[in-house]
């Protein structure tokens, strides 16, 4: 199961217009199919591959819901190098506001913004 993009098609979807209804995608003829049936991530980890398929269904159970529970952590504990999701571009404008604060990439920004400004002048 994956959910589609926000506010746009579906990579692989055929166009709206006629033109592109009628020549479709070539690009996709490119590629070869490669069917994964094991689940390999959480292959060691029954439990939590059971709990992760319920979630996609709808149906956590209390025991599903402790499992994740149980695997939260706090900001601190996050390694810095990580990759980090957001539900919003606020969010996202937020913690890179908070990670730039926090690094030397402040002092390098801005000593790029001022190299701009003289070449724009």
């Amino acid at each position: 199961m994956q959910l589609p993009p926000v506010a746009a098609p579906l990579i692989f979807s055929c166009g709206k217009s006629d033109e592109q209804i009628l020549a479709g995608n070539y690009l996709w003829d490119l590629f070869k199919e490669f069917r994964l049936d094991e689940i390999m991530r959480q292959k060691d980890d029954k439990n939590f591959s059971e709990a992760l398929n319920a979630l996609a269904r709808g149906s956590l159970t209390q025991d599903h819901m402790n499992l994740f529970r149980s695997r939260e952590v706090t900001p601190e504990e996050i390694p810095k190098e990580s990759i980090r999701l957001f539900y919003s571009r606020k969010k996202v404008h937020c913690y890179n506001q908070i990670a730039i604060e926090r690094s030397n990439l402040k002092s390098e920004l801005s000593d790029l913004l001022n190299f701009n400004d003289i070449i724009s002048d």
